[in-house]
């Protein structure tokens, strides 16, 4: 019995045919106009105020570049280690933005920033073109288009440091999986390269040498499609690049740490990481996350085994690395006390389980059997994504105003703050960038703003006025403004 695969001549959805135009055409338009609307959400409600690691990050790195006095000096501020991580990639990107613009503006970075996400969608795409249906991947993707798009994870968002870190070293770490694919030596060279800026984005962006490393040997051992030199070339690379990333590196805890810290409480510490992978499914349920962690955990295994010996696992290696930074978070935040099975479902580490949960419907296309590869199962799919996407827009709007009512409240009271540290130093440094001329702020306070998901419906919201204080509270207030009572 012959089986009617979509796109097989004499059967619906021929290559050609109206029915085949609108399912390849339609998915299109449809993620173009989503990217869209985030932008515009994104451009709407954005405001040019640093954020806690953004002072430190951003403008203090800009303040010693143009202080240096040298190239040596130049150098040392990109590659200064910013708590446990080195984040020169994501300064190189400060800088050039700095350079046109003439100012360090946090509006247009987090607008930058959020620029990784199409690029991972489009390196998803890239990962399986040779080997799906280029008819249906499209509608594949509109899912995941739906998913990656979405509000649940505003809090770094609209945070330039963190949106930078947690999505450029996913974007750097799916470019390098992709140039590995197939390794030639420009290929290796500029996967090698990608994975520099990985390392140096955030500190889990490491373990894609690790990933690589994986990739080159099943390429060599398995498929023989590649030499067993470019293992040791790619070893060479990653001991170079983790031997400049720990130069002079300035640990924050004794080593073997987290080993401890793990075995210690193995149990706690499993339920956690499984939590954090399925948070973006049950963020407000610990059970449901938990279910939904460990359910894109079995089917990133079973398409690993099940489409073994296939020449193309890049989808399945990447998502292997969001599992594996997912696990370095889960590690990471054990320092903090993770005792508590909530904590994985802070809105702030939300975001590796977003973007596993956005691979999901690739790895279910391409282990579904040929006669499942029906458009309808793709639209349902879509349709499901797009619930789901719409209803944070609906959730996390309140979210998102709180969120930037306390960034424009620092810039209203001209006091800023960072985790950790006294307010008077992190309000210094933002006067001190100001005074440099790489900062400048609004002229007057920020309006109170008035989040709303359909933003082409917003009007100007009135100027926000914070209540009357008494002259003994005025007074303190103050003594820790930027510019005494000014409000300018």
């Amino acid at each position: 019995m012959m089986v009617n695969v979509p796109g097989t001549p004499g059967t619906p959805g021929t290559p050609g045919t109206p029915g085949n135009r609108i399912i390849l055409w339609a998915p299109l338009l449809c993620i173009v106009a989503l990217v869209a609307y985030y932008d515009l959400f994104l451009y709407t409600y954005a405001v040019n105020v640093p954020y806690t690691d953004d002072i430190w990050d951003v403008l203090q790195f800009l303040v010693n570049v143009q202080q240096s006095s040298g190239w040596t000096d130049t150098a040392a501020a990109f590659y200064e280690q910013h708590n446990v991580h080195r984040t020169l990639s994501s300064r190189i990107i400060y800088y050039l933005a700095y350079t046109v613009e003439g100012e360090a503006n946090f509006r247009t970075l987090t607008l930058l920033a959020n620029l990784s996400l199409p690029l991972i969608l489009a390196m998803l795409y890239l990962c399986v073109h040779d080997k799906a249906d280029k008819r249906l991947l499209p509608l594949v993707l509109l899912s995941s288009a739906f998913i990656l798009f979405q509000l649940r994870t505003f809090e770094i968002s609209f945070w330039t440091m963190a949106a930078f870190a947690y999505m450029s070293v996913f974007l750097y770490g799916i470019a390098s999986i992709l140039c590995l694919q197939n390794a030639s030596p420009l290929r290796l060279t500029a996967g090698a390269l990608c994975a520099a800026l990985a390392t140096f984005s955030l500190a889990s962006g490491q373990l894609i040498w690790l990933v690589g490393l994986a990739s080159l040997i099943y390429q060599a051992t398995i498929l023989k499609t590649a030499p067993k030199a470019y293992i040791t070339w790619w070893t060479a690379c990653a001991i170079l690049i983790l031997g400049l990333y720990y130069a002079d590196y300035q640990s924050l805890l004794p080593a073997g740490y987290f080993v401890s810290r793990f075995f210690a409480m193995p149990l706690t510490h499993i339920i956690n990481f499984c939590t954090l992978l399925g948070s973006a499914v049950g963020q407000s349920s610990v059970l449901i996350a938990t279910l939904a962690g460990i359910a894109m955990l079995t089917l990133t295994a079973y398409s690993t085994f099940h489409r073994f010996r296939e020449k193309n696992l890049a989808v399945e290696f990447f998502a292997w690395y969001v599992i594996l930074s997912a696990m370095s978070i889960t590690l990471g935040r054990s320092v903090e006390g993770m005792e508590a099975v909530l904590s994985p479902l802070i809105l702030r580490y939300i975001f590796p389980s977003v973007l596993l949960l956005a691979v999901m419907p690739v790895l279910l296309f391409l282990n579904l059997p040929a006669k499942w590869l029906n458009p309808k199962l793709f639209i349902l799919l879509a349709v499901v994504s797009a619930v789901y996407s719409g209803y944070s827009y609906y959730a996390y709007s309140p979210g998102v105003q709180r969120h930037l009512e306390q960034s424009t409240g620092s810039h209203n009271l001209k006091r800023f703050w960072y985790y950790g540290s006294p307010g008077e130093v992190p309000t210094a440094m933002v006067k001190n960038a100001i005074t440099c001329g790489i900062y400048n702020p609004k002229k007057r306070w920020y309006a109170k703003y008035q989040v709303s998901p359909l933003v082409l419906r917003v009007t100007e919201p009135e100027l926000w006025v914070p209540p009357k204080k008494s002259s003994a509270a005025k007074e303190r207030t103050d003594k820790l403004n930027l510019n005494g009572s000014s409000r300018t």
